[in-house]
């Protein structure tokens, strides 16, 4: 066993601390001759300040193990220019076009052909879709929807699985968003009377901003609109923890992004070790490698569209108010993603806390009368702000409250929500949300259900 221990120092000299390292190795080769030399080829490393090796010290050992190093300068070369081991992805990569073969054995031509005629599909009823789209919500709905549910539509069943598995996307979570519209199937379904198509599978917290396009497990998926009039300012998701995230300038992007890090760091991502794995007695690392291949062909599916559909997001970016890279650096709230006004976002706004306990009230009290009166002097943004705080607070109360049956009190703060976000919004002429928020409010015992009559 090798003990080491290394003192800090700062620049002047003083103690800052130590760290300390133990690793077992092979007694033949730790002669003194060599330990020495080991030792001087790393104090002239620390001494040109070149190398912050000890943040990792394993590979610094593995010269140590190796017997064809002697010297100072030999062990010095080496730690200067160390080995890089193989990733993952070098490491399988020689089995993984078989399992291609194996569980994807189109040809790759007929795969991109079955893309593109999706992807025409999709576009071709785009201009019924978009129609529909601005005549129930009043928003403009962007190409990348089509290409959204293209790409869904030209999955082979091997790449639905990476989605399915890691991400909680199935195809019948897809159907549930408003891209089920590009079916149509769905288009003709019927509207159950009395609802609107705006609260369709809607939670009690989702910010009027999020018209859902589909859902994951326990998440929905949803563009993010600023103005009204404009393209959508990127793409979000939504946990039921009153969180909205930016996620990419389109879903394909989050796609995309999702794969690399999981390729690029399998470690932290696919385990392989589940229930269901000790239950079949399947080997783990065999579970990991099997996933790491469906991420790598999810990918590729994603790689694919990206091409298919690049003339299509100049197109669409030709309508945005602003960036995607401009948008999801302005200021964010506790919420999530922020405000864009042309007044500015929401830069050091203060938010209460605790909404729903008593010795929050006066807090919540002297934000809402601060919200009122600026918004009288003619800057909505902290009313919309807070009232998009306020209007999610709900997340936190029991679901009961919103089952249709409650006949308790009502949840606290969402008519002062009500009037914060429609004075808002129609005070920066975006009438569309105003609208979502009434009907909305309207509807609050509605969760998470369908408003159409499926056949």
């Amino acid at each position: 066993m090798l003990r080491l221990g290394v003192l800090e120092t700062d620049e002047a000299g003083n103690f800052t601390g130590a760290q300390t390292w133990e690793a077992p190795l092979k007694r033949e080769a730790l002669t003194q001759a060599r330990i020495v030399a080991w030792l001087g080829a790393i104090d002239r490393l620390l001494m040109t300040k070149e190398h912050e090796m000890f943040s990792s010290f394993d590979w610094c050992l593995e010269a140590l193990e190796d017997p064809q190093y002697n010297s100072v300068e030999e062990f010095e070369a080496y730690l200067r220019n160390p080995p890089v081991p193989p990733t993952y992805f070098e490491q399988t990569d020689a089995e993984y076009p078989e399992f291609v073969q194996r569980n994807r054995p189109e040809p790759r031509s007929v795969l991109l052909q079955h893309r593109a005629m999706a992807l025409e599909k999709a576009l071709a009823r785009h201009g019924v879709v978009a129609a529909r789209f601005a005549r129930t919500h009043g928003l403009y709905l962007p190409k990348q929807a089509a290409v959204t549910f293209a790409f869904f539509e030209s999955l082979a069943s091997a790449e639905w699985q990476a989605p399915k598995s890691l991400m909680g996307i199935t195809p019948s979570n897809v159907a549930m968003g408003f891209l089920s519209h590009y079916s149509e199937e769905a288009f003709a379904w019927p509207l159950k009377e009395g609802l609107d198509e705006r609260i369709h599978y809607i939670w009690p917290e989702t910010v009027p901003e999020t018209p859902l396009m589909f859902l994951a497990d326990f998440a929905s998926f949803a563009f993010f609109y600023d103005d009204p009039g404009f393209h959508p300012s990127g793409v979000v998701h939504c946990k039921m923890d009153h969180q909205t995230r930016w996620i990419g300038e389109t879903f394909l992007d989050f796609f995309r992004d999702w794969a690399d890090e999981v390729l690029k760091h399998p470690s932290l991502h696919l385990t392989g070790e589940s229930g269901v794995t000790v239950q079949l007695g399947l080997d783990p690392e065999d579970v990991r490698k099997r996933d790491y291949f469906l991420v790598r062909m999810f990918k590729e599916a994603v790689d694919d569209f990206l091409e298919l559909s690049k003339d299509l997001r100049v197109e669409d970016r030709a309508k945005m108010r602003r960036s995607y890279e401009e948008r999801s650096r302005m200021a964010g709230q506790p919420g999530g993603v922020g405000i864009a006004t042309d007044l500015g976002d929401g830069e050091g706004f203060e938010f209460p806390s605790g909404y729903h306990f008593d010795e929050a009230r006066p807090a919540v009290l002297a934000a809402v009368a601060r919200a009122r009166a600026q918004l009288r002097e003619g800057d909505p943004r902290y009313a919309l702000a807070l009232g998009r705080e306020l209007h999610g607070s709900c997340h936190s109360l029991e679901r009961e409250v919103f089952s249709p049956g409650y006949q308790g009190p009502p949840p606290p703060w969402q008519d002062e929500a009500k009037e914060l976000l429609t004075g808002a919004y129609r005070a920066l002429g975006w009438e569309a949300l105003a609208r979502k928020v009434e009907v909305h409010h309207a509807h609050r015992n509605f969760f998470m259900r369908s408003v159409f009559d499926f056949p």
